[in-house]
């Protein structure tokens, strides 16, 4: 597979990066984009965080989910902990359109 640039904003600020489609987006920020930050699984200990994900995953439909060429599925779990608070996200984008670079994100 060949290699594509891609912009993202990262932090506020504008970065590109060349890399394979497929590649995920946590390696893109760690191994290019030299991020310590972003880390796998990082709130899959807690049995909240993974309940309020799973959820998410159900509700967008993800275990009936078919893989299509050229798009990928996301999803990430926050924890605000003054409140205990916590919110999930899911994401399905496509492969970024050559005008703008930018993936498309279809649900």
């Amino acid at each position: 597979m060949t290699e594509t640039e891609f912009r993202l904003t990262v932090n506020g600020a504008e970065r590109s990066v060349a890399c394979e489609p497929d590649t995920p987006l946590l390696d893109v920020l760690r191994l290019e984009l030299g991020l310590a930050g972003p880390k796998f699984g990082a709130h899959l200990t807690d049995p909240r965080a993974r309940q309020v994900l799973t959820q998410a995953a159900d509700m967008a439909g993800w275990d009936t989910r078919v893989r299509r060429h050229g798009t990928g599925y996301g999803a990430g779990v926050a924890r605000y902990s003054g409140v205990a608070g916590y919110c999930a996200a899911v994401a399905e984008a496509g492969t970024a359109t050559r005008s703008s670079g930018s993936p498309r994100f279809l649900r």
